[in-house]
């Protein structure tokens, strides 16, 4: 009976050895110097798909995220998934909704997002690329009618005044053609109902918007609309340049 119970716990032992090998390995948490290098997000040779495979999303999606279980249908194995479902990735990671069995190491989780802010590109960027451009925070724009910012009138929970009020004076900046920061693009109805999620989280989390800040009317404005489904509301027309915008600094998302 002791030589079963030291067997068992010699295979135990070797087990364990192997597991915290494939970790390190495969998911970055060892103390390599080499590894670490690699979830530096400042170095943008580290914005590639295999690096942010290898490093982050390995060891903390893809025990759900992957074949055969396909958690909630996602699989995030292949660059195309991940781009696809960028959107809803960044919006768990900032959250902390997921990963759901173990809090995200701060490391892999700023690696992650930097990569998907910079527009979760296959590669790294070119050598001699231009230098992201620092932001200067922008005051609030005062809203035009301050009666279409009361988020307690069911009237004002519509699109066209969302859009009007809030999107598109504190997001075109990044968001809207040409710039489309992270490939996200919210000039149309279609566009911001598929983003939803990731933008209430980017929002309450305060990581959007990034070169401005909402006013208090705003945020309770863009939230109310988004807990009360997104409607849409009016149609609306092709949007037009606010009358009287203020000036934003260019986006450095790309």
């Amino acid at each position: 009976m002791n030589q079963i119970s030291t067997v068992i716990s010699i295979m135990s032992l070797v087990s364990l050895l192997a597991c915290n090998y494939n970790i390190d390995k495969a998911g970055g948490l060892g103390t390599d110097p080499n590894v670490n290098k690699q979830l530096d997000p400042s170095n943008k040779a580290n914005l590639n798909f295999a690096n942010i495979l290898q490093n982050a999303l390995g060891p903390n999606c893809l025990g759900c995220h992957s074949s055969p279980r396909n958690a909630a249908g996602i699989n995030l194995e292949t660059y195309e998934n991940v781009f696809t479902h960028k959107a809803e990735v960044m919006g768990a990671v900032q959250s902390g909704s997921m990963p759901r069995s173990r809090p995200m190491p701060a490391t892999q989780k700023a690696l992650l997002l930097a990569w998907i802010e910079s527009g979760a590109p296959k590669d790294a960027p070119a050598a001699g690329s231009q230098p992201q451009i620092p932001k200067t925070p922008q005051p609030p724009q005062t809203p035009q009618n301050p009666n279409e910012m009361d988020p307690s009138k069911p009237a004002n929970l519509t699109f066209p005044n969302v859009l009007k009020n809030v999107i598109q004076t504190a997001c075109f900046s990044c968001h809207a053609t040409p710039s489309n920061a992270a490939g996200v693009n919210l000039e149309t109805y279609e566009n911001v109902f598929a983003n939803r999620a990731s933008i209430a989280s980017a929002i309450q989390s305060g990581f959007m918007p990034r070169n401005r800040s909402f006013s208090a009317e705003q945020r309770a404005l863009i939230l109310a609309w988004l807990e009360s489904g997104a409607p849409r509301g009016p149609d609306v027309g092709p949007t037009q340049p606010n009358p009287t915008p203020s000036p934003t600094p260019p986006c450095d998302d790309h």
